[in-house]
């Protein structure tokens, strides 16, 4: 929950902040910062892991993320640390193409191990 005074400017600042402290994390593939639109104390933030050393350098960077983080909060009501397979794009398709591969069932989906805390 962010600070009343730090509402408005949360969801403009904390992206670029994250962004500068964790940039140079290895391992570190960005971040989403999202407000709710029913109470704007409310800012959920997802930072995103990538590679064989993700859960490791996520868990590194508690602390880090922590201190990002402080001078928004008036609160944390929740942390979670949450391990997600998503499929990676195949290299051999187009943007804006249709893959028909999908649709023959012929498509092998390749994945990656990202670590969301």
């Amino acid at each position: 929950m962010a600070k009343p005074e730090k509402a408005a400017s949360a969801p403009l600042s904390l992206p670029a902040a994250i962004q500068s402290g964790l940039e140079d994390v290895a391992g570190f593939a960005g971040s989403l910062v999202m407000v709710s639109d029913q109470e704007a104390r409310l800012v959920t933030v997802i930072i995103f892991w990538e590679g064989s050393e993700a859960r490791r350098s996520c868990a590194l960077s508690l602390r880090r993320v922590r201190a990002l983080l402080d001078p928004y909060l008036d609160r944390c009501l929740r942390t979670q640390n949450m391990l997600a397979h998503l499929p990676t794009p195949d290299p051999r398709s187009y943007p804006g193409s249709i893959d028909t591969r999908f649709i023959a069932g012929e498509s092998i989906a390749q994945e990656a191990n990202v670590c969301v805390a």
